[in-house]
């Protein structure tokens, strides 16, 4: 073989050489951009809160359970229930569904049954009763019924999981046209609208219409529901459904006193929220759940004059209202279990409450003691708002059964913006959420369309 043959074939052979270096190190490198989630990664979906402020109490956790110090884990927080539902369900179609997760108290979910349980050899039914509030152990133990070897029937009670801190609607007001003493039933309120129409006030006593301008409208028309004494949407027929609808109408008919509607006569006033209006001042209150305080900060509201009251109650006896929390539950398929219930055990401590209430300190902790122990805490810094000032200790609260969460809050915000034709548009849209229900969580009658 001559020299140039020679030549030729060693730089063949190192031009092979690298070629199979490369490719190899491209074929390493797709498998690692392929699978980004390391087998230690453990993940956590939640709805409406601060992700960051998630992280700093999943920091508390880990100095409580140092064997998980290095753990990853992430934390995905949704400013949308509606994207967080969707999300959430093509997660588990894609086998990429977060390992904890939240379920709103206020539906029967469709992610029902991948949740996984609490053993109660780790968290007592009973000892959950006597250490939450009533409302917690109503919706949240199950049963189950099996027989022993020896064929006696017996009940087994199971905690689908923990609770959050909850949520009960209050009035914002501004403190320089009213006092708590005016917002303890709405016969008190109607008469400080009277009192602020005939003052020197300009501004409109109260902010309640539709679903563009008032945040959530759906569930401040809930909450008229449930003083009617409904506990879910079955409930919201004939007289009780006309009273409640009725009684929210008149805060913004311009014929009323109230006459919310008339503010935006005003072509300037055309795009604007009840928030702004209200930091204005061409509102006196707004209702709504402690956490909007934080878009309040955002409109520059005068924090000296911001005053919050349970939201008023019909009467005095027997008074019932809207509960609003998540929960965090387990996905079944999680592989990293033990993190999980370590996690729960956490979560169902009083160290767990307190530390929750240090990063969200707008939510009511769960357990009576630990609220007790907060409520003369601010609950943002600068403004004279207590997590006592949306408690009301005569009032029962309750969840309220919305069937489909997304379907009804979408629906009910619009069926507000036409008090014409109200009560066909809610016959319509009762019909068509349970024709869906029966689909999506009873799996039954599939081929009926739901108009």
């Amino acid at each position: 073989m001559n020299k140039n043959k020679i030549i030729f074939l060693i730089i063949g052979l190192v031009f092979l050489s690298l070629i199979i270096f490369v490719v190899s190190n491209l074929n390493s490198a797709w498998k690692n951009k392929t699978n980004t989630k390391a087998p230690s990664d453990f993940s956590i979906w939640t709805v409406w809160d601060n992700s960051s402020n998630f992280s700093l109490f999943l920091e508390w956790f880990k100095s409580s359970f140092p064997e998980y110090k290095n753990a990853n884990i992430t934390v995905e927080s949704f400013p949308s229930y509606e994207d967080y539902s969707s999300a959430l369900s093509r997660a588990f179609l894609n086998d990429k569904a977060p390992d904890i997760f939240v379920v709103n108290n206020n539906e029967t979910s469709i992610f029902e049954n991948q949740i996984l349980w609490i053993n109660p050899s780790a968290v007592d039914p009973d000892a959950f009763r006597k250490n939450y509030e009533a409302v917690f152990a109503n919706d949240l133990i199950t049963s189950v019924a099996s027989t022993d070897n020896s064929g006696t029937a017996k009940k087994t009670e199971f905690l689908k999981w923990i609770p959050l801190g909850y949520e009960t609607m209050g009035v914002f007001y501004d403190m320089r046209v009213l006092r708590a003493k005016d917002l303890s039933t709405w016969a008190s309120v109607n008469d400080a609208i009277s009192y602020i129409k005939t003052s020197k006030w300009e501004s409109l006593p109260i902010a309640l219409w539709d679903g563009k301008s008032i945040k959530d409208s759906s569930d401040i028309m809930t909450e008229f529901f449930m003083q009617e004494w409904a506990k879910w949407l079955d409930d919201v027929k004939d007289n009780i459904a006309k009273q409640a609808f009725s009684r929210y109408f008149m805060y913004w008919d311009k014929s009323g006193d109230n006459a919310y509607l008339m503010k935006f006569d005003d072509s300037t006033n055309l795009n604007k929220t009840a928030m702004q209006l209200f930091s204005e001042g061409q509102v006196s209150m707004i209702i709504w759940y402690p956490r909007l305080v934080n878009d309040i900060d955002s409109t520059w509201f005068q924090k000296a004059f911001l005053r919050a009251s349970p939201i008023p109650q019909m009467t005095n006896t027997n008074p019932l209202s809207l509960v609003n929390y998540n929960y965090f539950v387990v996905n079944k398929n999680t592989k990293k279990q033990d993190l999980s219930l370590s996690l729960m055990k956490y979560f169902a401590s009083d160290k767990w409450e307190q530390d929750y209430h240090k990063a969200f300190p707008y939510y009511i902790p769960a357990m009576p003691n630990v609220a007790r122990e907060t409520e003369d805490d601010d609950i943002k810094d600068w403004y004279s708002l207590k997590i006592k000032d949306f408690q009301n200790p005569n009032v029962e609260l309750s969840s309220f059964n919305k069937k489909l969460k997304v379907v009804y809050d979408k629906w009910l915000s619009d069926i507000l913006d036409n008090s014409l034709n109200y009560s066909f548009l809610f016959d319509s849209f009762t019909k068509n959420i349970s024709c869906k229900y029966d689909k999506f969580i009873n799996l039954t009658n599939f081929s009926r369309i739901c108009e």
